[in-house]
């Protein structure tokens, strides 16, 4: 295994989060979630983001081991989080009446197949095409784009997959997917580094190029120029 240390020079700004930049690196991942929840991602970027846009309050629809939420409550960030586990299906229009007016939503969908989470045929886990995969996801992205106030953001963070030499392209799609449903970049994509991913830990008996890091986009209603 080889290591690359990473070191950054960000421009000085009135950021409220200084270490946020278009490359977040930062190692760890303090007490936020449960590090054994397969698939869970740091929530040291979701921290950087609340610091940044200041929400008044947080939805993440796809919660898991409920990272976000922990995040959220380290900040007072009044949060609200559901889960297909506990029947809350986010491709399902139904599932988001009575909420509204959300300042930030936060989704860390499943990466298509990479992971099965469960057997439920209503999981993106378990769509059986890439075709299929990008529809869910639409109705994900565009029932999530419903409950944003007028100032509110969606960040999306998305990884990717490579099967015997096919990338699946699924930050790209993702973008793609946004852009469709009349949404626009609020600010550069993040590229998030994946410390401490199992596969980084992987050895490879033929040349190829690592991924170690997944996307993330911060989606707002496009406006006017």
């Amino acid at each position: 295994m080889t290591t690359i240390d990473v070191t950054l020079t960000i421009p000085e700004s009135t950021t409220p989060a200084p270490n946020l930049c278009s490359v977040h690196a930062e190692e760890g991942r303090r007490d936020y979630g449960k590090a054994a929840f397969r698939g869970n991602c740091s929530g040291l970027l979701i921290r950087d983001l609340l610091k940044f846009y200041g929400p008044r309050n947080l939805l993440d629809p796809m919660q898991g081991s409920g990272t976000a939420g922990d995040v959220a409550r380290s900040l007072s960030v009044p949060y609200q989080g559901f889960d297909l586990s506990t029947g809350f299906d986010a491709s399902d229009s139904r599932s988001f009446d009575g909420l509204g007016g959300f300042d930030m939503v936060w989704l860390h969908p499943p990466y298509h197949d990479l992971i099965k989470y469960n057997n439920d045929t209503r999981c993106l886990s378990q769509c059986d095409s890439l075709p299929s995969f990008c529809s869910k996801l639409a109705a994900v992205i565009f029932n999530c784009s419903r409950v944003l106030t007028e100032r509110g953001v969606l960040a999306v963070l998305m990884g990717d997959i490579v099967r015997r030499g096919k990338s699946y392209a699924l930050p790209f799609h993702t973008w793609a997917i946004a852009n469709a449903l009349g949404l626009e970049l609020a600010c550069p994509e993040i590229i998030r580094l994946s410390h401490g991913a199992t596969s980084n830990a992987k050895r490879y008996h033929f040349p190829l190029i690592p991924r170690v890091h997944d996307i993330c986009f911060v989606f707002r209603p496009r406006r006017t120029p």
